[in-house]
């Protein structure tokens, strides 16, 4: 072997999950640092050399750090020391997945380490439809995880506890409930229905709450600092449905409309009558 194949074991080049799994790694030791939690480096290290027997643990740790190399952040922000090696793929992944597509990395590993532990090499994993890379280094599309074992039996893993890092909008439990309120006193019958479809679970859930309280003008569309209403107005610029009707509303690139949804029930009815 000549130079730094000794760590590489004569492979020197790293597929794209091979290079999914060196992410893996530096998005654990990221959130180990954003935490104040310590990590074994050299233990995620071998576990990953374990799933590649022909990377060395030295050589993913040198990977880990041309990952590091990957990221625009200053130095003291990031969990390891960069190693500076040019590497376009690397990149390309990197820059990827990294902003706003971190789970997928989650999503490689536990494939590839459920994978290997049924006895699947590597080399068979990167060919499953499972794990789909696009031709060119624009997108990457690892699948859910599914696998088959030599018997031919699929599986599935899910469950297990990852760590989740992003923004999310605060909701006011006040406002639904005062929502419920509001729309079970002005219906006829008082019971809180869906706009949509006029379902209610009144007098059938009686213990729990099931009709969610609809936004017309979402809150993602406000300000970072979020909106503050009258209650009056807050309430009117909500509506009671159900958890059905509220996944149609959500169902497509844009919102739909009330009577957008009530449609799309109008079409699955006639599509049921036209079947029977």
């Amino acid at each position: 072997m000549k130079g730094g194949d000794f760590l590489t074991r004569g492979h020197p080049d790293w597929s794209d999950l091979e290079c999914m799994l060196a992410l893996w790694i530096y998005h654990r030791l990221d959130l180990a640092c954003a935490l104040k939690q310590k990590v074994n480096k050299a233990a995620l290290y071998r576990e990953v050399s374990a799933m590649i027997p022909r990377r060395t643990a030295k050589a993913i740790e040198f990977k880990v750090q041309n990952v590091s190399a990957c990221d625009p952040r200053p130095t003291d922000r990031k969990p390891i020391a960069p190693l500076a090696n040019k590497q376009e793929r690397l990149q390309a992944l990197f820059d990827e997945l990294w902003p706003k597509r971190r789970h997928e990395l989650e999503d490689a590993y536990i494939m590839a380490r459920t994978l290997t532990e049924h006895g699947t090499p590597l080399e068979a994993i990167e060919q499953l439809p499972a794990f789909e890379v696009a031709a060119t280094t624009e997108r990457v599309h690892p699948k859910p995880i599914v696998g088959a074992t030599d018997e031919g039996h699929f599986f599935i893993e899910e469950g297990r506890m990852s760590w989740y890092e992003g923004d999310r909008r605060t909701r006011s439990s006040a406002l639904t409930k005062a929502a419920r309120d509001y729309y079970r006193a002005k219906a006829i019958d008082g019971l809180l229905r869906c706009v949509v479809c006029g379902i209610s679970f009144d007098r059938i859930l009686t213990d729990t709450e099931v009709m969610h309280i609809h936004h017309l003008n979402p809150i993602a569309q406000a300000d970072s600092d979020g909106r503050v209403l009258p209650v009056k107005k807050a309430v009117d610029s909500v509506r009671p449905v159900c958890p059905t009707c509220h996944a149609i509303i959500h169902s497509r690139n844009r919102l739909l409309s009330l009577e957008e949804a009530r449609n799309v029930w109008r079409q699955a009815d006639d599509t049921r009558r036209s079947h029977t």
